[in-house]
Parts: C-alpha cells; structure tokens; sequence
C-alpha cells in the first residue's frame, strides 16, 4: 500500500520537480532566505525594525490535486529548531522579502542621464445607480536628473472602462454609455435641499463628479522648479537618498533620526513613519539595488506581512506577492495593500489596495485601486521642458 501511494505521488509530481533535475538560481536562493530566516537568532542579530520598536516602546496537508500545483508558491521544508519537527510550508511573507533582497543584491548598480518611471494606476468605482464598476486609468510619467535634484512628471488620463468582463457585459446592456456621472448622490441631495430652501437666492453649486470613457490624454506636465526637489511619491530628496545606508539596521537609524528631527510625534507614530518611507524606498522610489535590498530586510519582520505566493501583477506579469496593512490612518475604512516585485531581479512591479474587510460599497478582498510600475535609467531626455496647467474638471464635458 505504501509504494502504491508513493507510486502515485510521483506521477503527480511536475516534470520540473523530479529529484535528479538540478534547481535553478532561484529556487536555489528562495530556499536558502528560508533555511536562513528559520534560523534562531541572539539579541545581536534581531532584525532592524524589532530593535526600533523597542527602542520606540513607551516607558508605560495537500491532497493529490494540490502537489502538482504546489511549485508555484514554492513549498519548501525548513529547520524550524530543536522545538519543532521540520514541516512543508508556503514561504511566508518575510522569507519572500528577504528572498527578493538576495536577488536585489545581484543587481548591477547602474546609472544614466535621468530615472525614468512609468507608473499606471487605476481606481474602481461604483457607478452609482448602476450594476457595474468601472475603472478610471491614469498614467504618470516621471524623469529624475542624475546629476541634480530636478524632476519632470506627466499625468495622462486613459479614460474609464468596465472593470471586469461582468462589468463589461452589465455595461453593455445599460446601452455603452461613454459618461459616467460618479457624484455622490447623498452629496447631490443635500445641495437640492439646501438649494430648495433658498428660493430665490443664489443656489448652492451641486458639486458633479463625471468622468469619460475616451479619456483627456495629457492633463498636465511639469518642469522642473517649484518643490521639484522632492521624491516622487515621498518626502526623501535626490541627495539624502544616495546618503541612505544599505544596511538594514543602519537604515533604520537613519529614517528615524531624519523623522524625530521633522515630527514631534510620539514612539507609535515614528515607526508608523519609519516603515511607511522604507515602503516608499522599497517600491517606488529610484533607489540603488542594495539601499533597496535594505529597504525590503527592514520591512520582513513588519507585524502583518503575509505571503501571497507566486502572483501576476495588473499588466499580467508574474511576481512574487506580500501583503502589509496600509500605513494610513486616514484610509476610508480598513485597507491591505498587497505589493508584487519580480521573483528574479526583485525590482517592484506593482501594488494593490484591497478592503482588509467590508465597508461602504467594497466586500472583503475586493479590489479598490492598483498600480503597475516600471522604472530604470536612461539618456534620453523629457519631450518637455515647460509647465503645462492641469485641464479644469468642467473641460471636455
């Protein structure tokens, strides 16, 4: 009975995980960030971030159907101590970061005339009154000078679309319309109200949220000037990026003095900031291959970093998935942002937000936006070097 069930193991196993069949680099690196990461370690090894909290701390089984499929979030047996026996598991979301680190490490530090990222981003929408969702795309293109602090940034609007072929599908059926009117009808009725009241007063606007199907295209460019000399999607200059230590713990020590100098806040909210810029210079700002190796070992030991396994960002692409709760105390209800980056480089591919559960029109896991993201060094220059002034919200309406 023994050979019999062992027998049909085998044939279940994936050609590429037959025992003599050597392991790529990958798999190769991936299991050994696990074997590491399983490892106990002294109060001299602890990771960055759980050195930080306490320094910041106030004084007061797979079935036969499920081997064949197993490969692709990468089962790994580990050493789990003395205390436990060595067991199969998903890689979890600290061993994924550190795994990406590794392969980020690979990379060759590289340069050109400016950084160059594209980033498309979409926002899903409720159409109110109606059975479908729509997804309103932008697009931001940004170049950083290498030798300066000056910035360039281009935001296109795609237009709207269904989200999903049942949106597709409801769409069609409501007649294709190519305007979608998003107001809040809550917002729209109470300015009647109060428009009602009024008589003949001058009435209160009713504020109107529409969006197209065709899109403006370029909406608005900016050269460089102004608060150019800050990061893209962060508060971290050109030059205190390439100050920053690609050691994690040092790295640490770093955002925290530059953010106690910037915030009287209490211990809580400084690691609430430490982590949220290392998330920035992890997977979207133009850091060198080892700061941002630095950058994803200081956020693997990150309370709430899960695994999502082997993923494929918006575009398609496939990755390697975390999830982290989001870092802002302002979101509308209780959000998860999952990131992706790339299982062989370990550069950021994109990101996900995702209702962490239920609230207002959004159920548990569904999407709300996401971003794709791709990013390297170039000699070639932006096609503009003037502002242009962002298109009213009343143009082409």
């Amino acid at each position: 009975m023994a050979d019999d069930i062992m027998q049909r193991l085998a044939a279940a196993r994936p050609a590429h995980l037959a025992p003599d069949m050597p392991a790529d680099d990958t798999v190769r690196t991936i299991e050994l960030t696990a074997a590491m990461a399983a490892t106990p370690r002294s109060s001299e090894t602890r990771s960055p971030m759980a050195r930080l909290r306490r320094r910041l701390r106030p004084v007061w089984g797979l079935g036969l159907a499920a081997v064949a499929t197993a490969a692709a979030l990468v089962v790994t047996t580990t050493d789990l101590g003395p205390e436990r026996e060595p067991t199969q598991q998903f890689l979890s979301g600290r061993e994924l970061l550190l795994a990406g680190a590794n392969a980020l490490d690979k990379q060759p530090q590289t340069e050109g005339d400016y950084w160059y990222q594209i980033e498309h981003s979409g926002y899903l929408t409720q159409v109110p009154g109606k059975n479908y969702v729509i997804d309103q795309r932008r697009v931001t293109r940004t170049w950083l000078a290498s030798g300066a602090d000056k910035r360039w940034t281009e935001h296109a609007d795609l237009g709207a679309r269904p989200a999903t072929a049942l949106d597709e599908a409801a769409w069609k059926a409501d007649g294709s319309p190519h305007t979608f009117d998003l107001t809040d009808p809550a917002t729209k009725a109470r300015a009647e109200r109060e428009n009602a009241k009024k008589n003949h007063h001058t009435p209160r606007s009713v504020p109107q949220d529409i969006v197209h199907y065709e899109g403006q295209g370029v909406i608005q460019r900016d050269a460089p000037g102004g608060g150019s000399e800050e990061m893209p999607s962060g508060d971290i200059s050109v030059r205190e990026l390439r100050g920053l230590s690609t050691n994690a713990h040092k790295l640490a020590d770093q955002l925290l003095a530059m953010i106690d100098e910037d915030y009287d806040a209490p211990p809580k909210a400084l690691h609430e900031l430490v982590v949220d810029t290392a998330r920035q210079i992890a997977f979207s700002m133009p850091s060198p291959p080892r700061l941002r190796a630095a950058a994803y070992r200081l956020l693997a030991d990150e309370p709430g970093v899960r695994s999502l396994g082997t993923v494929e960002d918006h575009d398609g692409r496939i990755g390697y998935g975390i999830a982290m709760p989001s870092p802002y105390v302002a979101d509308p209800g209780p959000l998860e942002v999952h990131y992706v980056f790339d299982r062989r480089t370990g550069m950021p591919l994109g990101s996900v937000t995702v209702a962490a559960a239920a609230f207002k029109q959004w159920k548990a896991g569904e999407t709300i936006n996401y971003t794709t993201i791709a990013m390297h060094w170039t000699d070639q220059a932006p096609p503009f070097d003037t502002d242009t002034h962002p298109i009213p919200p009343s143009a082409n309406r």
